[in-house]
């Protein structure tokens, strides 16, 4: 199986590992429990960003509503009364 993350030079030469939008919303939901999908979503972005990609949060939202789809779907996540979210353990 392919890793999805890649080794990438940044602007000033030091190495970052560049991660997928994918892999930073689970990233960035394994990180600790989330007040919201809009944190989630500000979150995970914020990780993008921080391993070379650019910040969008247009596709991050869109990337975070398909991986919730599919954490729902495999039972895998905890959805509080008030909104917060989290990874099963």
């Amino acid at each position: 199986m392919k890793k999805s993350s890649k080794k990438k030079k940044n602007w000033n030469g030091k190495k970052v590992e560049r991660l997928s939008r994918i892999d930073s919303a689970v990233q960035a939901l394994k990180a600790g429990p989330m007040a919201n999908k809009e944190e989630w979503i500000k979150q995970a972005d914020k990780l993008y960003a921080r391993h070379g990609g650019s910040s969008n949060l247009r596709e991050s939202a869109w990337v975070i509503r398909n991986t919730y789809s599919v954490i729902r779907a495999l039972g895998s996540i905890e959805e509080k009364e008030d909104g917060g979210l989290s990874l099963k353990k």
